[in-house]
């Protein structure tokens, strides 16, 4: 079984209330999503997966794994 590599989308918005998308960007590994947020491969892992709520630059964020 080979593990697929499937790439992450990471929404930017103007507002909190996702409103209006700003940006789309799309990333191979969380690991360059986070450095482009300026924040912790953690923080990001955590936020994607429901572990934290959002804060800062994540207010205005939406990350998706695509299928």
């Amino acid at each position: 079984m080979v593990r697929e590599n499937r790439p992450w989308l990471l929404l930017i918005f103007s507002d909190e209330g996702h409103e209006e998308l700003v940006k789309r960007m799309w990333f191979e590994r969380m690991v360059d999503l986070a450095f482009v947020l300026d924040i912790q491969t953690q923080n990001v892992s955590n936020f994607y997966h429901g572990l934290v709520k959002s804060k800062g630059i994540l207010n205005y964020c939406e990350i998706v794994k695509v299928v």
